[in-house]
């Protein structure tokens, strides 16, 4: 059974409403032609008129962006129209249907969006809108949903299993309720059924069904699978009626409700590290399969940790660095559902300060700390620079093999470099650490290489070792006086 469209809360008419309630402050009718689009972001904003913050919208990411395709302004002219009966229907809804009673946009966001709309302008051109096939109505839904999805959920702190409460926000906003007698009652469960119809409807305008189907549901629930069913019976055609561009908003936001922080984190440093590779995919995917599997584990921590350092960064519309978002969209999202499902335990267990988000990433598969450093600038996470214990881990991990710089030779015993000693020192321990077949696993053999290099006083080990050292070459060490 085909449902029938959702449709905004209706009020009874009343000639007391007037027919234009957004107001432009003096200084501003510039900003005529643009106001209830520029209201509208304004009211959907979580800290803006339903939060009573005083913190205003990211406006120059939200209008302007950081390119063509970086911002979330996919209006046409027609949408002002469009938002102006959205206006007038929302305030029917308060009680005293007083013009005084509607929520303005406060005069400093006026300032804040005009300079915005400007550094818009002052572009070149653009081509046709994402988003000009559709609808004025679908249009609103559609843009209302990647703010809400997007920029607002990365300001809030997202967590994993949030689509549920994005959907019920986003059908708030909108003052969305259902009309199909299927979906009337709302479920105790997700509470979120009496929207789904209209969402659902509302992204094939842009998404295909099987892209919706990798968006993962956490509920006992059945209402999600439910609604897809009934589309997928109900004639749908199947076939987008846009191609989404690689870069574009519209499917950031979609892969960013897919992909979680650690998968893409591991996939961005494999990249990185095997960019000569011909399978990349197929390559990631046995060594996320193999013996080690253990040490690409993630649990409910691990993604939390990440996600408050993505939304950390300032200026970024996106929840992923640029760069993250290239590598991320070369999987398809049926495919990130799997790597999730790969690498997600209930609780992962920890190993005291091993479990250091760099040491993790760095030996894994990374042959140098500069590459996982490059990787996690974004973040404003960075490596001390000639941080030995973590290059000795690294390279020895990555490529098996001792130091370059043998200790047998009169130039090391010689020198006076102690950086270099110490540095070849711990290479050589993280050497014999890694080779030990009593130690099975990467993460046990990894955990024995920090703990031997951190946990016990660098120098005291280093010392101790040089003490073997000198014991066993004795006679040779005499010909090379180590001062």
């Amino acid at each position: 059974m085909q449902a029938s469209s959702p449709r905004l809360h209706v009020g009874y008419p009343s000639p007391a409403i007037p027919h234009d309630v957004v107001r432009v402050p003096d200084g501003y009718s510039h900003l005529a032609s643009f106001k209830y689009r520029l209201w509208f972001i304004w009211y959907i904003w979580p800290t803006g008129y339903r939060m009573g913050s005083t913190e205003s919208p990211p406006w120059l990411a939200l209008v302007c962006g950081a390119d063509a395709d970086g911002d979330l302004w996919c209006w046409e002219d027609a949408d002002e129209t469009c938002i102006q009966e959205f206006a007038i229907e929302e305030l029917r809804n308060v009680e005293d249907l007083a013009l005084d009673s509607f929520p303005q946009m406060p005069l400093v966001y006026w300032d804040d969006a005009s300079r915005a709309l400007e550094a818009r302008q002052s572009r070149p051109t653009a081509s046709a809108g994402l988003l000009a096939h559709l609808t004025p109505q679908n249009r609103l839904r559609f843009i209302a949903w990647l703010i809400v999805a997007g920029p607002m959920r990365k300001a809030q702190i997202p967590r994993r299993g949030d689509f549920r409460s994005l959907i019920k926000r986003w059908g708030t906003y909108m003052s969305l309720h259902s009309t199909d007698e299927s979906f009337a009652e709302i479920c105790t469960i997700c509470r979120v059924s009496h929207f789904l119809a209209t969402w659902v409807e509302t992204m094939l305008k842009v998404y295909l069904l099987d892209d919706l189907r990798s968006i993962p549901w956490y509920h006992a629930c059945g209402c999600w699978e439910k609604r897809l069913y009934a589309v997928s019976h109900s004639g749908y055609r199947g076939t987008a009626p846009r191609r989404l561009e690689k870069d574009s908003a519209a499917l950031r936001v979609l892969y960013e409700l897919v992909v979680s922080p650690w998968p893409l984190l591991l996939w961005v440093n494999f990249r990185t590290v095997a960019n000569d590779r011909t399978d990349h995919l197929q390559e990631f995917l046995d060594i996320l399969r193999g013996p080690d599997d253990n040490l690409f584990a993630r649990d409910e921590d691990d993604d939390s940790d990440l996600y408050r350092i993505l939304v950390k960064a300032d200026g970024r519309l996106g929840l992923y660095p640029s760069d993250w978002s290239q590598f991320m969209v070369e999987i398809d999202l049926r495919t990130w559902l799997q790597i999730s499902n790969m690498t997600w335990i209930v609780s992962r267990p920890r190993h005291g300060s091993y479990e250091n988000i760099k040491i993790r990433l760095v030996d894994g598969y990374s042959p140098t700390p500069i590459s996982a450093d490059n990787i996690l600038a974004p973040l404003d996470i960075h490596f001390v620079v000639n941080n030995f214990p973590i290059t000795s881990m690294a390279r020895v991990t990555y490529y098996g093999e001792r130091t370059a710089l043998e200790s047998r030779s009169g130039d090391f015993w010689a020198s006076m470099n102690l950086e270099t000693w110490l540095s070849t020192r711990s290479r050589n321990i993280c050497y014999a650490v890694w080779h030990n077949s009593a130690l099975v696993s990467v993460v046990d053999r990894i955990k024995c290489m920090h703990l031997v290099l951190n946990a016990l006083p660098q120098n005291l080990v280093t010392y101790a070792y040089y003490l073997i050292m000198r014991m066993q070459h004795s006679d040779w060490h005499n010909r090379y006086r180590f001062v």
